[in-house]
């Protein structure tokens, strides 16, 4: 069984209710928030084990809210999968400094894996 906190980062009240409800299944701890900003205010109460970022969302995009989030919390770095529909996700997840991506729409057993390798390191 899985173990620790998931942030789901994403405007998208579909992708909150999936994510947390496969994620939950397998023991992981989901935290949600609609943008950036939202998350930000989490991190005084919780610590990620890793955070799955939309890239484009309402009042702090992932851009700003990775700039902010490594301002904050220099180390240890929190893992980051960056979820987005553009065809442009490497090149985001680069800028960004995401340690890996999936494009939208995500097959769930494929989402799985992913946060489970990026989890274990």
């Amino acid at each position: 069984m899985a173990t620790g906190t998931v942030f789901v980062i994403d405007d998208d009240p579909w992708i909150h209710d999936v994510l947390t409800m496969v994620l939950e299944d397998e023991g992981y701890t989901v935290v949600n928030a609609r943008d950036g900003q939202e998350a930000l205010e989490q991190l005084d109460t919780h610590q990620p084990a890793l955070i799955l970022l939309d890239w484009m969302m309402p009042r702090m995009n992932a851009l700003t809210f990775t700039q902010e989030l490594r301002r904050r919390v220099p180390s240890p770095k929190i893992p980051i999968m960056l979820l987005t529909v553009d065809g442009n996700a490497t090149a985001k997840a680069a800028q960004i400094g995401a340690d890996a991506y999936l494009t939208k729409p995500f097959d769930l057993p494929i989402l799985l894996d992913q946060v489970a390798r990026v989890i274990e390191g």
